[in-house]
């Protein structure tokens, strides 16, 4: 015998075995005579199968059900340790339950994993020079996909390899017709029932990634950051944010600050780096009086405080303006900054603030909290970006009541509290992602009826277009652009239909896709 357990040399044979008999697919018969030791090494005094046979001869309707849907690996990438111990849980769960003679399935599959994968499949283009904005929507998703499914075997087999007493016969990838059918169809009815809505919303959005991320996404970090004292006409005010003073639409006082009662609703002069403007006072409750001077600026597009702000003021205030776009960079809105990236733009900003003795100090040592994106590290933009949206709360107002009325047990002291807490919490999902690699979502608008559809395109001599829809028509037809097509960013208003094929030859197809938990 050997010193040491061969692994090597036992397991693989075992689980090949338990393989060969469908040992952990509930619907299989077994029948007497079936040797499941066999060319196992485990032995020759194994159980008898025909008691195992017997056992499972109950019907099912006298056997209690359970079941554990395999919470999915991404399907390009190796394990790491948390998906060693997620196994090692489940297994022996399952395994409880299939002693018990309960009717047991673990059912196993990995994910497609959207952001992440597309992320990891861009640094690989990058390595050989190339960029996916060199490739249409349709060309890169193949591209994704041939990779993805040259490494999707290395989790298979690593989770095989833990011995996971799954039922591979039911094994699937969040990309499959039917995964992908299903997600239609639920989209289709959370429409139908009202749940659904397309809304031009500030969303947390990573200008590296190119796309947005819902709340849970975005990592907050607490750190150091410079807070600038700007002199506004006759007030002084703090922000971080200097760079975005070329969006303000107000400034924004508490109602109760005696020190600037008298400017409520008045207008000041600000002394600007483009030229002088004129900003108007607005009491609101939201402002704190002990945050810097009291007195903040309200950019809406790039605040969400100061988007509510807007909102709610929005009959006595201007239409907001973009400062920053989704790649980054300052818009023409910033006069002669136009096209820096936002450091660089804060940077020469700051230089151009003190040269006109507009800057009154630099708190140097301001404690803030900074979102970053949870994928690649990189500060998360506010931008505004319609999107689609699922209505959450008449979702979380059944399992509420569910929890209410004991239909659902939450497992460990305490825990029905944090679900609860998260479930008041919850506000509506943003399921809009700017990516590829995913399942596209199954909306379509017309370009007759909406020429001022923005799109992006890679025309038949591999060159990118990019305009209104119904200027580029003048020179490409609907086939060549949608043969291209890279993004479409339909305006707010435009009407859309849902469906799962083209609802006529004029209309071009969503490209966003849903986010990866939808």
């Amino acid at each position: 015998m050997d010193k040491q357990y061969q692994h090597s040399e036992h397991e693989a044979k075992i689980y090949q075995l338990w393989q060969d008999h469908n040992c952990f697919n509930p619907d299989r018969e077994l029948t007497a005579g079936e040797n499941l030791s066999a060319n196992a090494g485990v032995g020759a005094n194994a159980t008898p199968t025909s008691t195992i046979a017997t056992h499972y001869s109950q019907t099912k309707k006298s056997r209690s059900a359970f079941t554990i849907i395999m919470p999915p690996p991404n399907a390009n990438d190796p394990l790491h340790i948390g998906h060693a111990m997620f196994v090692a849980l489940e297994d022996a769960l399952v395994r409880y339950h299939r002693m018990l003679g309960d009717d047991t399935v673990w059912i196993p599959g990995t994910d497609h994993a959207g952001i992440e994968t597309q992320f990891v499949f861009e640094k690989k283009l990058k390595k050989l020079g190339q960029s996916r904005f060199q490739f249409d929507r349709e060309t890169l998703f193949k591209m994704i996909w041939d990779y993805v499914q040259e490494n999707s075997g290395v989790a298979i087999d690593q989770i095989k390899q833990l011995g996971a007493s799954a039922d591979w016969s039911r094994f699937k990838f969040t990309l499959d017709p039917d995964v992908v059918a299903t997600v239609l169809e639920t989209f289709s009815k959370l429409a139908a029932a009202k749940l659904l809505y397309r809304d031009n919303k500030l969303i947390n959005y990573c200008t590296r990634c190119g796309t947005a991320f819902s709340n849970l996404e975005v990592v907050h970090q607490d750190g150091v950051a410079p807070l600038y004292y700007l002199k506004y006409g006759p007030l002084t005010l703090a922000t971080t944010r200097p760079e975005t003073k070329f969006g303000d639409v107000a400034v924004a006082v508490h109602p109760d600050d005696v020190r600037y009662q008298k400017y409520h609703h008045q207008e000041i002069e600000v002394v600007g780096l483009n030229g002088n403007f004129k900003l108007k006072v607005i009491p609101d409750n939201f402002v704190d009086k002990e945050f810097g001077t009291g007195v903040v600026k309200i950019t809406p597009y790039h605040d969400f405080n100061d988007f509510e702000f807007w909102r709610r003021h929005r009959a006595e205030l201007p239409q907001p303006k973009l400062v920053i776009d989704h790649s980054g960079r300052l818009t023409a809105v910033a006069g002669k900054y136009a096209g820096l990236k936002v450091a660089a733009a804060r940077n020469q900003v700051i230089a151009d603030l003190q040269a006109k003795d507009l800057i009154v100090k630099i708190n140097q040592n301001y404690q803030n909290s900074v979102g970053n994106c949870y994928r690649c590290g990189h500060a998360i933009e506010p931008l505004p970006l319609p999107q689609f949206y699922v209505k959450v709360k008449p979702l979380t107002e059944r399992v509420l009541t569910a929890l209410d009325e004991g239909h659902i047990t939450v497992v460990g002291a305490g825990h029905d509290k944090i679900l609860r807490h998260w479930l008041n919490r919850l506000e509506d999902w943003n399921i809009s992602r700017q990516i590829v690699w995913g399942i596209r979502l199954p909306v379509w608008y017309s370009t007759t009826k909406y020429p001022d559809i923005l799109i992006n395109f890679i025309d038949k001599s591999s060159q990118k277009q990019s305009g209104k829809i119904g200027d580029l028509l003048k020179n490409f037809t609907l086939e060549e652009i949608s043969a291209g097509l890279q993004t479409l960013n339909a305006p707010i208003e435009t009407e859309y239909q849902i469906s799962p094929t083209s609802p006529g030859p004029e209309f071009l197809q969503e490209t966003d896709t849903f986010d990866t938990w939808f």
